[in-house]
């Protein structure tokens, strides 16, 4: 039997783009290409092919609408967002719902018992741009948040929400810090993040009109 006097793995990613026409997703396939040298001086190679797939920003992908067969009324939210630097053991979710035809940033703080009144949420956008909330949910223990914004097709929550939601569907997010009875719980979005949100967002907003299209 030849025995290997080297072993050398060499791994090429091969970037081929697939496409699904049901969801527009779209992969990437990695390749990985493995030399081995033997005793005499033969090389030889093995190649793994392994699916990977990136995300994607388009709407069917990002938020979803649910109606109740008891009462007939539908819901839209977008997807949960994990906004945590440890595995989510603190930091807290976020997502964006439509509910009785209101708009609604919501969310909880991870890593134990949080109780939350009329805190500020301050943001900080990668322009450099900053923006005040509050929170409007009761009094409660569980980590609970929610900001109210705008009714879709009806008028805005809010005198100055029409401007807010403008930034929110046009700006991406870097900092979010929620405010607690225990301080404040500080996290930075990723690059991905702050695309997916700002994106749910204005899905959120285009969406009336994209059901008469």
């Amino acid at each position: 039997m030849k025995q290997r006097s080297q072993f050398i793995v060499i791994t090429l990613l091969l970037f081929m783009t697939t496409s699904c026409a049901t969801q527009n997703k779209r992969g990437n396939k990695i390749r990985s290409l493995t030399l081995e040298e033997y005793d005499d001086g033969v090389w030889k190679h093995s190649e793994t092919t392994q699916a990977k797939e990136s995300i994607s920003f388009d709407c069917m992908d990002l938020i979803s609408t649910k109606t109740d067969r008891v009462t007939g009324r539908s819901s839209t939210e977008s997807k949960l967002l994990v906004i945590s630097d440890d595995g989510a053991k603190s930091g807290f979710t976020i997502y964006v719902h439509i509910w009785d035809n209101l708009l609604i940033l919501s969310g909880s703080v991870l890593g134990g018992s949080y109780c939350m009144d009329k805190h500020d949420i301050n943001i900080l956008f990668r322009d450099g741009t900053r923006l005040l909330l509050m929170n409007h949910l009761s009094f409660n223990c569980d980590g609970r948040f929610s900001s109210y914004f705008s009714k879709p097709g009806g008028g805005y929550y809010g005198r100055n929400n029409k401007q807010i939601l403008e930034m929110f569907r046009t700006k991406e997010v870097e900092t979010m810090r929620i405010g607690t009875s225990r301080g404040s719980v500080q996290r930075d979005f990723t690059s991905i993040q702050s695309k997916q949100l700002m994106k749910s967002i204005d899905c959120m907003l285009n969406l009336k009109n994209n059901k008469k299209t």
